[in-house]
């Protein structure tokens, strides 16, 4: 391998570190703007408002919340995306607690869904949708619920993981700047 490969290839590995260290940031460092989206042709024009930011704790916690549009007004108009309207992703800031639901939406354009609060803490709220005009937007705000706040350390990198029931195993390494094939089972 020649000199100026390995240095293509440390640049690329450099940039793909720095990429995913600047998502994990994003989605666990405190903010009271708007998350990217994946597709954000008008990031500005779409806030998600939630009715409250401080909620009780419980399993059945009901939290209702509108996108609005740039003018302030609430979304009503939008398009199915993987079979759903708005996709919901709650996670607690020590990526202890993750949720990703479907919650319902009324005439007024008031979305309401139960989620399961029990473990008290600072979470991030993230909503993923497709409004009328087409433009795929996915935006955060932060809720916090009440009680005392015990973070949990992050576990240790492993190949396999269970939860739920379910073990996901990961064979195959992956090398930053070239293909590289990824098995989970």
């Amino acid at each position: 391998m020649s000199a100026t490969q390995k240095l293509i290839g440390f640049v690329v590995g450099l940039a793909v570190v720095f990429a995913v260290s600047f998502g994990i940031g994003s989605a666990v460092t405190p903010s009271s703007a708007p998350a990217a989206g994946h597709h954000t042709a008008h990031p500005e024009a779409y806030t998600l408002q939630l009715d409250e930011a401080a909620l009780p704790p419980g399993t059945s916690v009901p939290l209702r919340f509108q996108i609005l549009d740039g003018s302030g007004a609430p979304v009503t108009d939008y398009v199915e995306s993987h079979e759903k309207l708005l996709h919901l992703i709650v996670v607690r800031r020590d990526l202890a607690d993750y949720q990703h639901v479907h919650p319902v939406i009324d005439d007024s354009g008031t979305w309401s869904v139960p989620l399961d609060l029990a473990a008290p803490g600072e979470y991030r709220v993230f909503a993923d949708f497709v409004p009328g005009d087409g433009h795929a937007s996915t935006v955060g705000a932060d809720m916090t619920v009440a009680g005392e706040y015990r973070p949990q350390p992050l576990p240790a990198p492993a190949p396999t993981a269970s939860v739920g029931g379910y073990t996901v195993a990961l064979a195959g390494v992956g090398k930053a700047g070239q293909p590289s094939e990824l098995t989970l089972t």
